[in-house]
């Protein structure tokens, strides 16, 4: 509050030095943003779209799951084999932070550094890790439930729900409140994500 008054500017500076975050982010990590398909979207053009950054090697990987898949069903031999990159999965905490965003004050005040991921961005790129940055807050606290369910169903599936399954080792960083949302996810598809699930923090 010494350097920005609460209010209206104080959320447009917020928002401007989020944009700028996740710019670097995208950058560090080969990021695009892709968007999450939600139940019950009615295209209401005053709500946001839910969506989140994804390393762009992930959904390529996703394209050839696709094609081999079909490939399969027409050829004898079934799908290649290939050993898919290691996942990590950030989830943001509750509030109005975005994807890959941990406090707006620290942004503003503080630096780039402890107030996102743009330093965890940058160590899974050097271990060529597919990156996914979660935006749970989009549609407010009460929805973040059923984003992180809707984005986890349609980016990194349990694999026995799917016949495109990740099956690659899946790390799992969680802030604030997004850490009790993504162990409760867990605990319902446990037995599906168990034998790819490294490290949950």
């Amino acid at each position: 509050r010494r350097f920005a008054t609460d209010g209206i500017m104080y959320d447009q500076v917020a928002r401007c030095c989020m944009e700028y975050a996740q710019q670097l982010m995208m950058e560090e990590g080969d990021l695009v943003w892709t968007t999450i398909q939600t139940d019950g979207d009615d295209g209401d053009p005053r709500k946001p779209p839910v969506r989140a950054l994804v390393s762009r090697s992930l959904l390529q990987e996703k394209d050839q799951e696709q094609d081999e898949e079909d490939e399969a069903e027409t050829e004898t031999g079934g799908a290649r084999s290939r050993t898919p990159r290691p996942t990590l999965l950030v989830i943001t905490g509750k509030g109005k932070v975005r994807a890959g965003i941990f406090s707006r004050r620290h942004l503003q005040v503080t630096g780039l550094e402890p107030s996102c991921a743009l330093s965890i961005v940058a160590q899974a790129k050097q271990r060529d890790m597919n990156i996914v940055l979660l935006d749970p807050n989009v549609h407010g606290e009460r929805k973040a439930m059923g984003i992180i369910e809707q984005s986890m169903t349609q980016l990194l599936p349990p694999p026995s729900s799917s016949h495109l399954t990740h099956q690659a080792p899946l790390y799992i960083q969680a802030h604030s409140c997004a850490g009790a949302y993504i162990v409760r996810y867990m605990m319902d598809h446990y037995d599906s994500y168990a034998p790819y699930l490294e490290a949950m923090v």
